[in-house]
């Protein structure tokens, strides 16, 4: 029997294809039930592996996307390469190259992820994800008996409200807060029921968004809802809008929460020191930056930082002014697509993402964290919805 080689291989590609979308779903799924740990687990297991059967095809997206695709490989490129200036350049070389190598793998997911799921489609499946999350967070909550003047009075995480999630505070609220701005993008499109619904995950988010007592991503959350709300110009945004603020008014006044929101305001917040220091740093390196791998070393209060607690400022200490240059490049290409109704949201994601690493984001350049969501998933949403025709339902083909 004559087994041929090449009708075989294309038989694991489309294996591979189909499973690495379940892996998307089942890692975005992790994003919002699981610490950063796990979430790097699911992604080297449902996402990594079968997307490196895939990689041969990487041509077939650059012909299909040419230049977001080749923006992207340069900037990542670039900051590999990076590595040959800074201390370790060996060691920093190898580290380097596996995380440039686990981001295309993401790609690569991503690619037949979009391909299986329109646009439309992909934001329900988030909301649905987000609603069962937050259900499971309120269960789990009331299952631990944990009383809420004791949330309310501190710093908590998800994985402190129901034993399981994001173990950051910060981490926490950037998922809640793409609940919340998922649902607001949904809601105009939904029947009765499903606004009640979207309007009830909207304010329980909120208001977990609120026990994480994170400042970076709820100014970033008004932010982009603010642009959704003048660009889009709904009378269902304007309803949204006065039901929020008179909704967390109302609450705020009755459990005394203002004192609260002030107290934490006005608390200490050494990010100005450590964006200065990170510019003193670069007085000798900032055309070329210190190279991945350099440690930040930022010192600040009592303490030293380790990274620029912002995603930019941390571009321009590891690759200077060229990779700064080489990343807006990369974003105005990507960007400047055609933009519909139903990919619109994957760019509000991404202002979304990119606000709240603005306060504090590390190099994208690196393994699977909340960068990844803040960045990279909503990066390829936007590239591969972006051309005419992409936001409808295809069929999962390779070749």
């Amino acid at each position: 029997m004559i087994i041929d080689a090449g009708s075989l291989w294309h038989k694991v590609e489309r294996l591979a294809a189909s499973f690495s979308v379940f892996g998307m779903l089942v890692y975005i799924l992790a994003v919002f039930f699981l610490d950063s740990s796990q979430q790097n687990t699911i992604f080297y297991i449902f996402v990594g592996i079968p997307s490196l059967f895939l990689i041969c095809r990487m041509g077939s997206l650059l012909a299909r996307y040419k230049w977001n695709l080749i923006s992207i490989l340069i900037f990542i490129g670039y900051l590999v390469v990076s590595s040959l200036w800074s201390g370790t350049a060996f060691e920093s070389l190898k580290i380097s190259s596996k995380y440039a190598l686990y981001i295309l793998c993401l790609l690569l997911s991503m690619y037949f992820f979009c391909r299986h799921f329109n646009a439309r489609t992909a934001c329900l499946v988030i909301i649905i994800i987000a609603g069962g999350s937050l259900a499971f967070s309120i269960s789990m909550a009331i299952y631990n008996s944990l009383e809420p003047g004791q949330l309310i009075a501190g710093r908590s995480s998800l994985n402190d409200i129901n034993g399981w999630g994001e173990d950051n505070p910060i981490s926490s609220a950037v998922v809640l807060g793409l609940s919340v701005l998922a649902c607001w993008w949904y809601f105009p499109q939904a029947g009765r029921l499903g606004r009640i619904m979207l309007l009830i995950l909207i304010l329980f988010s909120a208001a977990l968004m609120f026990i994480t007592k994170s400042r970076g991503p709820a100014i970033s959350l008004i932010t982009t809802i603010l642009i959704l709300c003048v660009f889009r110009r709904n009378r269902w945004d304007l309803l949204l809008l006065v039901v929020t603020v008179v909704s967390v008014a109302a609450v705020g006044a009755f459990l005394g929460l203002f004192d609260i929101l002030i107290d934490r305001v006005q608390s200490p917040n050494y990010r100005l020191e450590i964006w200065a220091g990170t510019m003193r740093s670069l007085a000798d390196d900032w055309i070329i930056g210190q190279g991945f791998g350099t440690p930040a070393g930022i010192p600040y209060g009592s303490s030293v930082a380790t990274h620029s607690h912002s995603t930019m400022l941390e571009v321009l200490r590891v690759g200077g002014v060229v990779g700064v240059a080489l990343a807006m490049a990369m974003l105005f290409i990507i960007v400047r697509g055609p933009v519909h109704r139903d990919n619109a949201f994957y760019l509000l994601w991404l202002v979304y993402g990119l606000l709240c690493l603005s306060t504090n984001g590390r190099l994208p350049l690196g393994r699977p964290a909340i960068e990844w969501f803040c960045f990279w998933i909503p990066l390829c949403f936007v590239m591969y919805y972006s051309l005419p025709g992409s936001s409808s339902l295809h069929k999962l083909k390779i070749g």
